[in-house]
């Protein structure tokens, strides 16, 4: 829940407004008695189903209960925040809302509130004056950073998380991180909200996930399918059939310019993910987390601007990471 209130005992020019987010009573107890019941089903479906046993479900629910715990602590987004506002204090075309600390406690966050109008308003919206490109320019930036650029991505990012805040539009300085500068000047900002869910990765898994996308990038199926296979759990007998199914996805998905008019990079996904499945090669969880995180710039790009070249976008992030 998020309502908006004044910090009382200040002069009333500097009064701040804040919103407010609480979690429902008893949720802590309803969250430990589902999750409870979610572990005792995994267990009990790998038992009848010995071949299953490849998913290990049991350690899938462990990585849920940690995600889900974070969820209902309040503190977590609270540093969440602070965190990201870090990582973009020299952008100035994303902004995140932040905390009060000497009001936030483990059930009750409140942070700054922030003025702005849904981004969903421009992906539902006729909008022909160049808005909608601009913002799907600063949006895909900002999940592309996020993820190669800081190890640290916003989990839930969807259009009803983001708002667009106008601002006096400014010159560049030389302090100004690469991202912007991948991006235009511009008088538009979004600000990003709903911090709970994040996804980082090791520095093995980091490297992973580099060179699985160069590998996507470049059109390299077969060497998708060995990194996949190299940094997992997985029971492939047939692991020729394993790569030459991806290089067949990947080179179908590519045998075109990679622009959202073109592909559906949910459709991608999902091939590569069935193919993994098929072949009983399983994904660490944070790793699944950070490509499904990467997925939403179909979501966001698609419906803002679908001329957007992803492949064009992700290579100065992939360049830079290595």
């Amino acid at each position: 829940m998020e309502i908006l209130l004044y910090l009382l005992g200040m002069p009333d020019d500097d009064l701040l407004p804040v919103a407010v987010k609480v979690v429902h009573p008893n949720m802590n107890e309803l969250l430990r008695r589902d999750l409870t019941i979610l572990r005792a089903a995994a267990i009990s479906i790998t038992w009848l189903f010995p071949s299953l046993k490849w998913l290990s479900l049991e350690e899938c629910m462990n990585d849920f209960t940690h995600l889900m715990s974070a969820q209902v602590d309040m503190t977590v987004e609270a540093h969440n925040l602070e965190r990201f506002a870090k990582n973009f204090a020299t952008t100035p075309t994303v902004k995140f809302p932040v905390p009060i600390w000497n009001l936030t406690r483990s059930d009750i966050l409140v942070e700054t509130f922030e003025q702005g109008e849904p981004l969903l308003n421009y992906v539902t919206g006729d909008n022909t004056n160049g808005i909608k490109t601009l913002l799907a320019e600063i949006g895909i930036n900002t999940i592309l950073k996020m993820v190669f650029d800081d190890n640290f991505a916003h989990g839930d990012l969807h259009p009803g998380n983001m708002l667009v805040q106008s601002v006096a539009s400014s010159k560049e300085t030389n302090s100004v991180v690469s991202l912007i500068k991948r991006t235009p000047s511009t008088s538009f900002r979004l600000v990003i909200l709903d911090c709970g869910i994040v996804a980082s990765l090791d520095e093995l898994g980091k490297k992973a996930l580099r060179d699985v996308f160069t590998a996507v990038v470049n059109g390299d199926g077969r060497k998708v399918a060995e990194l996949f296979l190299n940094h997992s759990k997985h029971g492939c007998t047939d692991t020729e059939g394993f790569k030459q199914s991806m290089d067949n996805i990947v080179k179908e998905a590519l045998s075109k310019t990679v622009t959202l008019a073109k592909i559906q990079v949910s459709s991608l996904m999902t091939a590569l993910f069935t193919t993994m499945i098929n072949h009983k090669v399983k994904l660490d969880g944070s790793f699944s987390s950070v490509i499904l995180a990467i997925m939403v710039l179909e979501g966001l790009g698609r419906s803002l601007d679908p001329t957007t070249d992803i492949v064009k976008k992700a290579r100065p992030f992939l360049i830079g990471a290595l």
